[in-house]
């Protein structure tokens, strides 16, 4: 299910419609949303209107209002299956798993929180919409979110990184520009849960391909608020920090700042944006290989960064330098790092990568 937004692409980031027929619509139009506009076009077939979504956060939801159960996963602390809610919607179960740490049920209603609260204000086309909640007879906790068709990033990345691989549906992610659009997604969904979703913000403190799903159409749907932290109001300036639990993520993509147990705030998020956006433009594995140790001794504290294609536009190897810096302040916010990406996507028609 995806959620209401001007203009789309129909197809998943595979078989996005050639960069030449992007920037067509894009410039045809007088300003921009996202990275597409505002104004809907029905001139080309690749580009539709988004249906809008109807779905309401259920409380108190029953297992019972679910059908076709079955696992698809059990990593972590949770247990996730797919399911049929309501009898027609595809959806997705989380429990946590009966042998569990107790914090797994309080990890889930914290991000069980973060939902509904996304969901009373609207929610974000590039955020997973949570269907509902409830509690089985046991007591325990259980969230329910759309399915996403399109599998997660990380997949799309294994697939397009695999020789005469596809990334979905029987087309290849080669062009740079072409995968551009899915980090542009991912900074509006960032961008949403750092300025506009409450008066202060949330951190999603574990952003990750794996944690990065495509609808059926290709858009991106940020999900697993697991490790999410909620800022109710902001103090200060936006270089305000917060004196916040450490090593909370996944190390590859996480910041000096959050590793060293330092005061953090949403700069934490743009640091680990910055490494996704890398592993989008080169399809490779940040810091493929290292160990723990050797992560925190040549990452953390002695500041190495993945390798930049020189290719590359000038501009894009700026903003990669300046979204991982190691001095959070000089970071820029989400915001400004979106358009500047967004500015490189539309002068990016010529390139040969």
């Amino acid at each position: 299910m995806c959620s209401s937004r001007p203009v789309v692409y129909r197809s998943p980031p595979a078989l996005l419609p050639s960069p030449r027929k992007i920037f067509s619509v894009l410039r045809q139009q007088s300003s921009i949303s996202g990275y597409c506009g505002n104004s809907s076009s029905d001139e080309d077939d690749d580009i539709t209107a988004f249906a809008s979504s109807t779905a309401v956060f259920q409380d108190n939801l029953s297992l019972d209002a679910l059908t076709d159960i079955q696992p698809l996963d059990h990593g972590g602390f949770c247990i996730v299956c797919s399911c049929t809610y309501n009898g027609v919607q595809r959806a997705v179960l989380k429990i946590p798993k009966p042998q569990g740490p107790n914090s797994a049920a309080a990890d889930l209603l914290a991000e069980i929180a973060i939902y509904k609260r996304i969901s009373e204000r609207g929610g974000h086309p590039n955020i997973a919409a949570a269907l509902g909640a409830g509690f089985t007879s046991r007591g325990e906790p259980f969230l329910v979110l759309e399915r996403l068709e399109g599998g997660s990033l990380a997949g799309a990345i294994e697939r397009s990184r695999t020789p005469g691989g596809d990334a979905a549906d029987g087309g290849s992610w080669v062009d740079l520009v072409m995968r551009l659009p899915v980090a542009l997604e991912l900074a509006d969904a960032l961008q949403y849960l750092h300025r506009d979703a409450l008066p202060g913000f949330i951190l999603h403190r574990d952003l990750k391909p794996t944690n990065i799903g495509l609808c059926a159409e290709g858009h991106v749907k940020v999900f697993d608020f697991g490790l999410s932290v909620v800022q109710e109001v902001r103090r200060g300036n936006l270089n305000q920090k917060y004196q916040m639990s450490g090593m909370a993520g996944s190390k590859r993509f996480m910041s000096p700042e959050v590793c060293n147990g330092l005061p953090y705030n949403e700069k934490v998020d743009v640091y680990s944006f910055a490494i996704v956006l890398w592993e989008i433009c080169t399809l490779r594995k940040p810091f493929a290989g290292m160990s723990v140790a050797d992560h925190y001794r040549e990452v953390i504290t002695g500041g190495l960064r993945p390798p930049l294609d020189p290719r590359w536009p000038g501009a894009l190897q700026h903003l990669l330098q300046a979204c991982w810096h190691e001095d959070p302040d000089r970071r820029p916010s989400i915001s400004k790092a979106r358009d500047v990406l967004q500015q490189i996507f539309l002068a990016g028609g010529g390139w040969d990568i």
